[in-house]
């Protein structure tokens, strides 16, 4: 645990003296901030509202496994207070601030929930690399020159799909690859819950793509939404480090490094991606307290129902 802490505050160091040097080195390319187009305002908090929606949605299939149904009040809720904690400067806060008030609720399984979580995220992440090469394909049937580390980290994170699997995840001691294995156990027990969540995930890499879609629309410097497309994927994977709270540097370094390989604007794309930033951040905040409140002060809601497997949920 030392170890890791120590690796993060180091990862953070470096990412604030990259973030005083890129400003330092590219102020008038940060100027064009200041040409952010008002009616776009609310084009971009949709895509935040529903890349809320859709990340609440995912959790409460997952819970749901469990015989419990959450109101809409609360798994949104839940999806806010996770972005949320995300911005609080621990390790993994905004799951820790989910799990506190989901153990709260009756006979609630949390550490088989979390072995569904690690299992869900793990596909998730493959998926973004699946997603990352069509999208590189796509770009080089354009005529783009894509840098081969697009290609190789978009490989590495689709062939986590083998991890998914139990055969290729027992063969490793490791605790949380043992737990991939519980968490596939508990996702495909029956209800189509993991073909519901590749579909909501597939969802949600198209809608964050156009968020940064418009977000280089907003600033007067439109692009192709392929081009957004494959910068989107690669902020997505940043969230892989976690060494800063809400992934602040790190998704607008990932930015810079996605558009590099594929030949974009390494300075467009991170204004682009600090648009992106600064409109999430208006929702989280001004949500996210209100949330806290209302799941605090209030009762949990909590509507049994039928387990797929009573076994595994006894």
């Amino acid at each position: 645990m030392f170890r890791s802490t120590a690796v993060r505050r180091v990862g953070l160091l470096l990412l604030i003296a990259a973030g005083g040097w890129y400003v330092w080195r590219h102020v008038h390319d940060l100027a064009e901030l200041k040409n952010f187009r008002w009616t776009y305002l609310a084009p971009l908090l949709a895509v935040h509202l529903t890349t809320l929606a859709c990340n609440g949605w995912m959790n409460r299939d997952v819970i749901a496994q469990f015989g419990l149904r959450l109101s809409a009040r609360q798994w949104y809720g839940l999806a806010v207070i996770n972005a949320l904690g995300n911005y609080l400067p621990l390790p993994q806060a905004g799951a820790a601030l989910r799990g506190a008030y989901l153990k709260r609720l009756h006979q609630f399984d949390y550490q088989r929930y979390t072995a569904g979580v690690l299992f869900a995220y793990t596909v998730s992440l493959a998926l973004t690399g699946v997603a990352g090469l069509v999208t590189l394909a796509w770009l080089t049937h354009r005529g783009a020159r894509i840098a081969w580390p697009a290609w190789a980290v978009s490989a590495a994170l689709a062939s986590l799909f083998l991890l998914a699997t139990p055969p290729v995840a027992a063969l490793f001691p490791a605790a949380k690859l043992t737990r991939l294995v519980e968490g596939y156990r508990v996702l495909t027990r029956g209800g189509g819950v993991l073909t519901r969540l590749i579909a909501v995930r597939l969802i949600l890499t198209a809608v964050n793509a156009t968020g940064l879609w418009l977000a280089y629309a907003s600033i007067a410097r439109p692009t192709g939404f392929a081009t957004a497309a494959a910068v989107s994927l690669g902020t997505i994977a940043s969230g892989v480090v976690n060494v800063t709270p809400g992934n602040a540097g790190a998704a607008e370094a990932a930015a810079w490094g996605s558009a590099a390989t594929i030949g974009a604007s390494r300075e467009v794309a991170v204004n682009a991606a600090l648009v992106t930033r600064a409109t999430a951040a208006l929702i989280i905040f001004t949500l996210g307290p209100l949330f806290v409140s209302l799941l605090r002060t209030r009762p949990p809601e909590q509507t049994p129902a039928a387990p797929a497997n009573p076994v595994l949920v006894a």
